[in-house]
C-alpha cells in the first residue's frame, strides 16, 4: 500500500527564553566559540583550496578545532564544519547567478546555532531543557509567547530550534511542519503596485490610507531636518520608528488584501524594476529612484506570501512588461497612458493603475485568466475618485500616532 505525502511548509517564529545571568553567560561564550570556529573553518578551506566535502575538512582539521575551541562538543564542531561548507556554497552560487567574481573572504556574521538533540531535549509548548555549565546535567528554560505559537506548538510538528543571541537576549527560532492548506476558489484577482497608490486591484478597488502617507511625509521631513543639522542620535530613533511604521502598514495593507474573496493574487515581479527603470534617454532618474525606495514592494509581496499560505491562497508573480501600456479590452498596445489615465483607441479613458491591474490578471497562465474582464470601465472616464476606496482609519489610528 502506497503512502499518501502531504505538501508542507515551515513557519518559523522566534520565541525569547528567560535566562539566569550565568546560563546567558554560558551560550553567549557557546555561540561566540561556535561563531569563530565556522569563521575558522572557512578561512582554512579557502586557504588550502580545499573539496568542499565533510569527510575530506573533517580529517584535516577536526583535532585541531578541539584543540582551540575546547569548551565545544564534538556534535557542535561537526556542525560548525557543515554550515562553513554550506556557507562557502551558497556565496558562490549567488555570484555565480549575479555574473560577480567570487569573493576571497567569506564571514559568518551572526551568532547563531543550529541545536541537535545533544544539546536540547522536552520541547514544550512552554519551555525547553538545554545543556548548561554542569556536566550531565540540562537547564529548563521557559518561553515568553505569543498566543499564535502556542496554537501551533499543539497543532504541528516540531522540527529542530536554531538558539541566538540579539540584543544580549537569548532566543529560539522555532520551525513547525505546517501542511499547506488547499486553494479555497479558483478566482483570480490581479493587483497592481504603485508609489502613488500603493495598491489597485483588477475588480476597482484602492487599497490605502491617507493618514499613513501624511504620517510617513512627517517622518522623511524629520529626517531631513536632523540629517542637516547633524544630530545623528535622534536621526538613528527616528529611522528606527520609519522601518517599524513601514511594517506595520504594509501589514495593514495585506491584511485588507486578504478579506477580498479571491484566492490567487497575482502580483508583477519587481524584483528589478529601480534597475531598470533608472535611466530615460541617458539620463538617470534620481527623483523617481528615490521614490521607488520608498515604497515596500518586497516586503508587501514576503508578507502576503506567507500569510496568504496560511488562509488557503496563493500568490504568484507574472512579467511588468507593458502592463500599463496595454488597453485591457483589446490585448494591443495601441493607447496612451498620461498620468493617472489611460487614454485608448476607440477614445475611452480608463483608470491606468486599473487597467493595469487587469493585464496582470489576465497575464496569468490559467485558463479562467485568460477571459476578458467583463465588468466595463465606461464609468471611468474623466475623474478616478469612482472607484471604490477601502479606507478602515480606526484600525491604524495607534499606529499613525505613534
Amino acid at each position: 500500500m502506497l503512502k499518501e505525502f502531504t505538501k508542507t511548509m515551515l513557519l518559523t517564529y522566534n520565541i525569547q527564553l528567560k535566562t539566569s545571568p550565568e546560563n546567558l553567560s554560558f551560550w553567549r561564550d557557546i555561540l561566540t566559540q561556535q561563531h569563530d570556529c565556522v569563521n575558522y573553518t572557512i578561512k582554512y578551506i579557502l586557504d588550502n583550496n580545499i573539496m568542499l566535502a565533510l569527510k575530506i575538512v573533517h580529517h584535516g582539521l577536526y583535532y585541531k578545532l578541539r584543540e582551540m575551541y575546547p569548551n565545544l562538543v564534538s556534535g557542535v564542531i561537526l556542525t560548525s564544519m557543515r554550515e562553513a561548507i554550506q556557507l562557502i556554497k551558497i556565496t558562490k552560487s549567488q555570484a555565480k547567478t549575479l555574473g560577480q567574481d567570487e569573493p576571497k573572504e567569506i564571514i559568518k556574521k551572526k551568532y547563531s546555532m543550529r541545536l541537535t538533540t545533544d544539546h536540547y531535549s522536552y520541547l514544550t509548548q512552554n519551555s525547553i531543557k538545554l545543556i548548561g555549565a554542569t556536566k550531565f546535567h540540562r537547564d529548563t528554560y521557559e518561553f515568553i509567547l505569543y498566543p499564535k505559537v502556542k496554537e501551533l506548538f499543539e497543532k504541528y510538528t516540531v522540527k529542530d530550534p536554531l538558539i541566538f543571541l540579539r540584543n544580549d537576549k537569548l532566543y529560539l527560532a522555532v520551525s513547525f511542519d505546517v501542511p499547506e492548506p488547499i486553494i479555497k476558489n479558483d478566482k483570480i484577482l490581479g493587483i497592481d503596485l504603485g508609489c502613488k497608490r500603493l495598491v489597485t486591484t483588477s475588480n476597482g478597488q484602492i487599497i490605502d490610507n491617507k493618514k499613513a502617507k501624511a504620517r510617513k511625509r512627517q517622518i522623511r521631513y524629520l529626517k531631513r531636518i536632523f540629517k542637516s543639522k547633524k544630530r545623528y542620535q535622534h536621526l538613528k530613533k527616528l529611522q528606527h520608528k520609519e522601518r517599524n511604521f513601514n511594517k506595520n502598514y504594509t501589514h495593514w495593507i495585506t491584511n485588507q488584501i486578504l478579506k477580498l474573496p479571491e484566492a490567487t493574487y497575482v502580483l508583477e515581479d519587481l524584483t528589478a524594476i529601480k534597475k531598470t527603470t533608472s535611466k530615460k534617454d541617458g539620463h538617470k532618474r534620481t527623483s523617481h529612484n528615490n521614490r521607488l525606495s520608498q515604497v515596500p514592494f518586497y516586503l508587501l509581496k514576503q508578507i502576503l506570501t506567507y500569510k496568504a499560505q496560511a488562509c488557503g491562497k496563493q500568490v504568484v508573480t507574472v512579467s511588468p512588461a507593458y502592463t500599463s501600456q496595454i488597453d485591457s479590452q483589446t490585448n494591443k498596445r495601441d493607447g496612451q497612458r498620461v498620468g493617472c489615465r489611460y487614454y485608448s483607441k476607440s477614445g475611452l479613458i480608463y483608470d491606468a493603475d486599473w487597467n493595469a491591474a487587469i493585464n496582470i490578471k489576465n497575464r496569468f497562465e490559467h485558463p479562467i485568466s485568460k477571459e476578458m474582464d467583463v465588468k466595463p470601465l465606461h464609468y471611468l472616464i474623466g475623474r478616478v475618485s469612482s472607484i471604490t476606496q477601502m479606507f478602515t482609519e480606526k484600525s491604524l489610528e495607534q499606529t499613525m500616532n505613534q
